[in-house]
């Protein structure tokens, strides 16, 4: 069995997608396999992939439509072979030693590994994130999914991520194993450079009410409405402060 599955989810990416390729093929730790899903790009992002499938036998892809990019995910990991399965994005990079720091360790009794990230801004800034505890699953994410590592079978187990949660199903998903006791191992090791650009640099409301209703769906707090207020309104206090900042 292979040990890792990297999947990568594409739409119309092939301005940054021979990045994130370069960095899976320049892993020092060699056994992976690294699965693109596509949803019908009309740029050139399938001929890029299809010269990694031919530089590299580990490489492979599909492509048809889909219904945004979890549910693209959900295609890789269930064609996945590895007994890890890692998520990249299209405009991100995997750290050129970062699976063999990970996996020169024994983790057969873990379900979740996870390290940190590096945050690359649009303007050229660069942050070194480290995760919180798991245990802040009951009321947020923990860490970015660049920098996450889940076991296929207990990918398998939770089902997989639900797409009825077009932005938050990877909270959804690490909650749910959290609170079935999954085993979560920290690294510390950073994962990945993360490109905070897109959908993920952008204030979202829907995002903030979509995590009140999983931890309410999912019973994992006593109040969960309690502590959407209380985020939201630290959230609203830190946009005011930024504003009087700047007027001052």
């Amino acid at each position: 069995m292979t040990t890792v599955s990297i999947i990568i989810a594409t739409f119309n990416a092939a301005k940054t997608l021979s990045k994130a390729l370069d960095s899976v093929l320049s892993q020092t730790y060699q056994d992976w396999e690294c699965i693109i899903v596509d949803g019908v790009s009309k740029d050139n992002t399938i001929n890029i992939v299809k010269e990694y499938v031919q530089k590299d036998s580990r490489f492979r892809y599909i492509s048809e439509p889909d219904k945004g990019i979890f549910d693209a995910y959900n295609k890789g990991w269930k064609i996945a072979k590895g007994e890890w399965v890692y998520y990249l994005g299209a405009d991100d990079c995997l750290n050129e030693k970062a699976l063999s720091e990970i996996f020169v360790n024994k983790l057969d009794n873990f379900d979740v590994i996870y390290g940190n990230v590096i945050i690359a801004f649009s303007n050229g800034d660069v942050k070194y994130q480290r995760p919180y505890s798991p245990t802040s699953l009951k009321y947020k994410m923990f860490a970015c999914h660049q920098s996450i590592l889940v076991k296929r079978d207990m990918m398998e187990k939770m089902n997989g991520f639900n797409i009825v949660y077009p932005i938050s199903a990877d909270f959804d998903m690490m909650q749910r194993i959290y609170l079935n006791k999954g085993i979560f191992k920290y690294m510390d090791t950073y994962i990945a450079s993360f490109a905070y650009t897109g959908i993920s640099s952008k204030f979202s409301f829907k995002k903030h009410h979509d995590h009140y209703v999983i931890c309410k769906a999912n019973k994992s707090n006593k109040c969960p409405l309690f502590y959407y207020l209380l985020h939201e309104t630290r959230l609203y206090m830190g946009y005011l402060h930024k504003r009087l900042l700047n007027r001052i």
